[in-house]
């Protein structure tokens, strides 16, 4: 990928926001096939976000997210389901529980399980991600679709 040494000097550069920067060479690793390389850099920022950001900081739920996001798009649920768990975890008593980050990560980790065939544990989760995130964001909103279509998948 042209380019990506330059971001790497600046992930690896020690400043306290480098967590930002291996996020998105995750994402474009992550967009670029390069699975190994995107998992890397979001360990990274996760290293970096928890070594420079104060606990109960949010932003220190990103790099697992990002992490758990990639595992499901590459269709690995079983792999996403840990690091959205730390997500959520890192999330709680952040942001109120009706946050839309929050309701976010939990459709995503019922994503995860409903997709592992988990559907009990699922639901709950999914349920209310899906109806949070169409409170706090709209119904229209894309990730208030998306759990909405997992919602639908998962009942048939």
């Amino acid at each position: 990928m042209p380019g990506d040494s330059i971001f790497r000097a600046a992930a690896e550069s020690g400043h306290p926001l480098a967590y930002e920067t291996s996020l998105w060479l995750g994402r474009a690793y992550s967009f670029a096939g390069r699975d190994a390389e995107a998992s890397a850099a979001f360990q990274q920022a996760t290293t970096q976000a928890e070594a420079n950001l104060p606990d109960g900081h949010p932003d220190r739920s990103l790099p697992h997210l990002e992490l758990g996001m990639h595992e499901l798009s590459r269709g690995r649920p079983a792999a996403a389901e840990e690091p959205l768990r730390r997500a959520l975890r890192a999330l709680d008593g952040t942001l109120p529980d009706d946050h839309w980050r929050v309701a976010r990560v939990q459709a995503l980790l019922g994503s995860a399980l409903a997709r592992s065939g988990r559907r009990d544990d699922a639901g709950p989760l999914l349920s209310q991600g899906a109806a949070k995130l169409a409170m706090t964001l709209g119904a229209d909103h894309r990730f208030a679709d998306e759990a909405r279509d997992e919602l639908e998948r998962m009942g048939s």
